[in-house]
């Protein structure tokens, strides 16, 4: 079985949450200050949209490899393979 990994998950913005899936560019309301605004949005999630160019609401900030990701599951340019097998 072949499963898509979302590359938020290497991403230096990106900020683990229990309740919302946020990052510096789709901060949602984790800290309080935006409510009504969504986390990152599912188009992002689900890998439609790379985010390596802009994306509506997203504050100019797009995808940046952190210092110690596995850019296994990076999106475009920074992908080694974006695909994990089980």
């Amino acid at each position: 079985m072949t499963t898509a990994m979302p590359s938020c998950l290497t991403c230096r913005h990106f900020h683990a949450h229990r309740i919302e899936t946020v990052c510096d560019a789709f901060p949602g309301n984790a800290n309080g200050l935006r409510p009504g605004e969504p986390g990152i949005p599912t188009e992002i999630i689900l890998g439609r949209h790379d985010h390596l160019s802009p994306y509506p609401g997203d504050h100019g900030i797009l995808y940046e490899p952190s210092d110690d990701a596995d850019l296994t599951f990076a999106p475009g340019r920074f992908a080694t393979d974006r695909r994990v097998s089980a």
